[in-house]
């Protein structure tokens, strides 16, 4: 696609994110993250989920063998959380900035950061996929820096409000 030289120049720039696997400890900041009014905007589910059901959520997150959710971080502060869950024969990642990092371009170096440590986690994964609301501009462009191919496209019509 003739940008091979940009994304070997922005990998070698990119910020040093490191990432560990989340814990209890991160409910509250998590909860708080994916109920920010722009984090909602683009999620599958908008709806503002209660602390109760998040606790809920993240216990069996935190349980799965198959589910990795990830806190990454820049300096000692966190700057993101990427979730991969393995189904067959590929992982689906998710992945969000806190609210408050957004616009700086940490995107690209936490998603690349998550990625490494999958392929040295879980070697098996041979295949990564994302699915990505149709007006959530910030991640079709993440995604395609990063090397993910679009592969389909899903119509939807609601014919009953």
């Amino acid at each position: 696609d003739g940008r091979g030289a940009q994304r070997v120049a922005a990998t070698l720039l990119a910020p040093q994110i490191t990432l560990r696997r989340a814990s209890r400890s991160d409910a509250r900041r998590l909860h708080d993250w994916r109920n920010a009014p722009s984090i909602r905007a683009v999620s599958h589910n908008a709806a503002e989920i209660p602390y109760a059901e998040h606790e809920h959520w993240l216990e069996g997150v935190l349980a799965s063998a198959s589910r990795h959710l990830l806190i990454g971080e820049l300096a000692g502060e966190p700057v993101g959380v990427v979730r991969f869950d393995e189904r067959d024969d590929a992982a689906e990642v998710s992945i969000y900035l806190a609210p408050m990092r957004t616009g700086r371009g940490e995107g690209p170096a936490l998603l690349l950061a998550a990625e490494a440590w999958l392929q040295r986690e879980r070697p098996a994964v041979p295949m990564l996929r994302a699915q990505v609301q149709a007006g959530n501009t910030a991640s079709h462009l993440l995604f395609e820096r990063c090397g993910y191919e679009q592969f389909s496209t899903q119509y939807v019509k609601r014919i009953r409000s």
